[in-house]
């Protein structure tokens, strides 16, 4: 999910939440956690029951040199959730489970500044002409179950409160695509000809590698915190 759609999308939460919102006891949320910042719809359905949508963001980049190779990492946190929020003794202790939009991804590159040895799979290298891509991804719909704590309900008087939500979402085993880009719009004569389909069973290897790596990441710890506002 793109910045621009995550902005539409908080645009049409808060237009829900101002939609006769008083009368259908509606709340709205605002939280950070695991998975970023991120704001809430509340819908009470019931005395027990809760419908819940969100979007949640954040960006991270990280920039470093090691041994002549420039590094770069991009985490982006990009989810919408629609959960139901089961309230088993009509407090404020709730039960979830739901299903997120799973727009999460790593993306991470590393370019030689110098006509240096790199490894790839079983091989080494020697080049500057060349960079490595990398993109990690997840299943786009994710099972999630949770529980927390909030204060909304449908026959309950609105006004501020609390939140607090611990979970698991279950994006599956992660997607890893790696790609060696050509920056000189030339492979270099070092890697052409049969080193060139040497390269490309290296790079299936390190896919392999990097996804036996990655099999933890199959379940994302939730945790998050945050402010609450029934109508």
């Amino acid at each position: 999910m793109t910045k621009k759609t995550a902005l539409l999308a908080a645009i049409a939460l808060c237009s829900l939440g101002n939609a006769d919102a008083e009368s259908l006891k509606l709340g709205l949320g605002a939280k950070a956690g695991t998975l970023g910042a991120g704001l809430e719809v509340y819908a009470p359905v019931s005395k027990k029951f809760n419908a819940r949508f969100g979007i949640n963001q954040f960006d991270y980049t990280h920039n470093q040199t090691i041994d002549g190779i420039a590094y770069t990492g991009n985490l982006n946190l990009s989810t919408v959730s629609i959960n139901g929020d089961w309230h088993p003794f009509n407090g404020v202790f709730r039960l979830t489970a739901g299903a997120v939009i799973n727009n999460n991804e790593i993306t991470g590159s590393a370019t030689p500044e110098q006509n240096i040895s790199f490894t790839i799979g079983d091989n080494d290298y020697s080049t500057k002409n060349i960079r490595t891509d990398a993109l990690i991804s997840f299943n786009k719909i994710s099972p999630y179950l949770g529980f927390g704590f909030d204060k909304v309900s449908k026959f309950r008087k609105g006004g501020l409160g609390v939140s607090a939500e611990f979970g698991v979402l279950f994006q599956g085993t992660p997607e890893v695509n790696l790609e060696v880009v050509d920056l000189n719009k030339g492979l270099p004569d070092e890697i052409k000809g049969p080193l060139l389909d040497q390269l490309n069973a290296d790079i299936d290897k390190e896919v392999q590698s990097m996804s036996s790596d990655l099999e933890a990441f199959n379940i994302w710890p939730v945790a998050s915190m945050g402010i609450t506002y029934q109508f």
